[in-house]
């Protein structure tokens, strides 16, 4: 997660009567200063769920590629300009571009091991892709372009080449938190009949029918968000019940 966020975990953020209410913090690198903030709120009635099971929100909505998620649709609605828009599709096709260049720029150990040395990484014995050498850990781009100093590669601005640095480290990681939100919000849409009988479910485990039957959810997702019940069980009772969910 290194340059990606900063994660403060249970900062107190207010009081409801004597009990402390808590929040994760999830913050922008380098100093700190005022900020926009975005407030994710999760429900629950002090009965049911945890927030970190939010968490993928906070990854996804990182104020690094703010400008590339959001000037699109700001400009649908006529919040962003057509200059702000041409910007963005400008930074997309160099972030397009630079990807396709590292992938192909090919190091010789001769070119690259005294950098290697340097970052404590360990040397390369045949010719290895840009790509690949900033896969490794402490392994930055932008210091990586400036040591191998080749001009097609240093055109590029610090914006651009930081992205391309996040998304190539990141990306597995980014595609798992996209996965589990989309996961939820397909749980969110599938409605569960009132009058199920959760004690049919047999992949449920007693406390976990208990819990269903006390809070009465109605939605998959609703399932989900209890802490004693696995996604693989609200897969299993959606699959179980698909003629009773609208």
């Amino acid at each position: 997660m290194e340059n990606l966020v900063d994660i403060k975990d249970d900062v107190k953020i207010g009081l409801a009567g004597t009990r402390d209410l808590q929040g994760d913090l999830f913050l922008p690198p380098g100093e700190e200063k005022n900020r926009p903030a975005i407030l994710i709120v999760h429900g629950g009635g002090w009965r049911e769920g945890d927030r970190k099971q939010l968490r993928g929100y906070g990854i996804l909505l990182r104020q690094d590629n703010a400008d590339l998620r959001l000037t699109k649709t700001g400009h649908k609605i006529g919040l962003a300009s057509k200059k702000r828009l041409k910007r963005v599709v400008s930074k997309e096709k160099q972030i397009d571009e630079l990807f396709l260049l590292i992938k192909k720029e090919k190091l010789k150990p001769t070119e690259i091991n005294d950098f290697l040395k340097k970052k404590r990484s360990s040397e390369i014995k045949e010719a290895s892709s840009v790509y690949k050498l900033i896969l490794r850990p402490h392994i930055k781009l932008h210091d990586l372009l400036l040591f191998y100093n080749k001009k097609s590669l240093l055109k590029f601005g610090v914006d651009i080449v930081e992205q391309v640095d996040i998304q190539t480290k990141y990306q597995s990681y980014i595609d798992k938190e996209k996965e589990m939100v989309e996961k939820m919000k397909t749980l969110e849409n599938k409605k569960i009949d009132p009058k199920i009988n959760y004690n049919n479910v047999f992949s449920l485990s007693s406390e976990g029918k208990d819990k269903l039957i006390k809070i009465k959810p109605s939605t998959i997702g609703d399932c989900f968000i209890t802490n004693q019940i696995s996604i693989r069980n609200t897969t299993d009772t959606s699959r179980i019940y698909a003629s009773n969910i609208n």
